[in-house]
C-alpha cells in the first residue's frame, strides 16, 4: 500500500517582493523567502509580536528612523528557520550596455533568477530522494506568492508559466499559476526586508553615497541561510556580449514558430514570449553545462 501523500511530499511556500533605490535608476532587487508552514510560523509569530501586528514596509521603517525595530526584525529573521535569496541588478550598467532592453526589465531579470534558483534547488533535492528512496526524506513541491504589483502581474504570471511548463521542472511546482498578495501578509513583509537588504548592498557600491556593509545584512547572511547575489556590471558586460554574438537571434524566431506562438501568420514577439524563451534557453544552457 502506498504511503499517504502528506508523508511523501512536503510543501514549501516561496514569498517574494521587490525593492529599488528612490528614483528606480540605480539598483533593482527581488527576493524570495522559502519555508514550510511550520518554519514560516516560527518566523511570523515573533515578527508580528515585535511589530505590534502593524503592516511593515522596510523603506518606511528606515525613513521613520525606527532603527531599533528594523534591527530587531532582522535579528528575528537571522535566527529563524526560513531561508531566502535576494537578487540585485545594476540598472545603471544594464541601461548603458543594453539600451534597447524592454521597459521594466529589472523586475523580470531578477524575478527569473529568484524563481529559477528555488526551482533548481527543489529539483536537485527531489532527484536525490528518487536516487535513494530509503533515505526517509519527503519530496518537495513549491508554491510561489509575490507582492501585489498591478503593472507586472500578467507578465510575472507568464514567466511563472514558462518555468512550470518546462519538462525539467515537472513535479516541482504545485500551483498552476503564480499568486499575489498584499503587504498585509507578514510573509510578504519578510521578503520585503530581504529585497531591501539586497538592493542596499549593491547600491552602496555603485551609488553616489558610499557606506559600509549594513549590520542588518551582515546579520542575515551570517547563518548562511540568506544569500545575496549581484547582477553587476561584469554580468551586464557578459550579457551584452552574448546578445551581440547572437544578434540577430534566429533561435528565438525558430522557437516561436516551433512552439506555435504565431499571430496573424507571423512569429509573435511580446514580453510573455521573450520570458518563455529566456527561461527555456537559460535552463537548456544550465543542463548542457551540467552534462559535460
Amino acid at each position: 500500500m502506498n504511503s499517504p501523500r502528506w508523508m511523501e511530499v512536503m510543501i514549501f511556500s516561496v514569498f517574494g517582493d521587490e525593492s529599488a533605490d528612490e528614483q528606480k535608476q540605480r539598483v533593482f532587487a527581488v527576493s524570495g523567502v522559502i519555508g514550510t508552514a511550520d518554519e514560516w510560523q516560527s518566523a511570523i509569530e515573533p515578527w508580528v509580536e515585535r511589530n505590534g501586528g502593524k503592516e511593515f514596509h522596510a523603506t518606511d521603517c528606515e525613513h521613520e528612523k525606527k532603527h531599533d525595530l528594523y534591527r530587531d526584525l532582522a535579528q528575528i529573521l537571522a535566527h529563524s528557520n526560513v531561508a531566502g535569496i535576494g537578487i540585485s541588478l545594476d540598472l545603471i550598467s544594464f541601461k548603458e550596455l543594453l539600451p534597447y532592453a524592454l521597459p521594466d526589465v529589472g523586475y523580470y531579470q531578477c524575478l527569473s533568477r529568484v524563481m529559477g534558483t528555488h526551482i533548481r534547488m527543489a529539483k536537485q533535492w527531489n532527484e536525490r530522494v528518487d536516487a535513494n528512496p530509503g533515505c526517509g526524506n519527503p519530496k518537495i513541491e513549491l508554491e510561489f506568492t509575490f507582492d501585489h504589483r498591478i503593472e507586472s502581474e500578467s507578465n510575472a504570471g507568464a514567466l511563472y508559466s514558462s518555468f512550470m511548463n518546462q519538462p525539467e521542472w515537472e513535479g516541482v511546482i504545485l500551483n498552476s499559476k503564480i499568486s499575489f498578495e498584499s503587504r498585509k501578509n507578514p510573509r510578504i513583509q519578510i521578503a520585503d526586508m530581504i529585497a531591501r537588504e539586497s538592493m542596499k548592498d549593491l547600491d552602496r557600491k555603485i551609488g553616489p553615497e558610499k557606506f559600509p556593509e549594513r549590520k542588518s545584512k551582515i546579520a542575515l547572511a551570517a547563518e548562511d541561510h540568506f544569500k545575496f547575489q549581484e547582477l553587476d556590471r561584469d554580468y551586464c558586460l557578459r550579457l551584452r556580449d552574448e546578445v551581440k554574438a547572437q544578434k540577430p537571434e534566429p533561435g528565438y524566431l525558430e522557437w516561436l514558430q516551433r512552439t506555435k506562438r504565431i499571430q496573424n501568420g507571423r512569429p509573435h514577439d511580446n514580453w510573455a514570449n521573450r520570458f518563455a524563451y529566456f527561461a527555456w534557453k537559460e535552463n537548456q544552457d544550465i543542463f548542457t553545462k551540467q552534462s559535460k
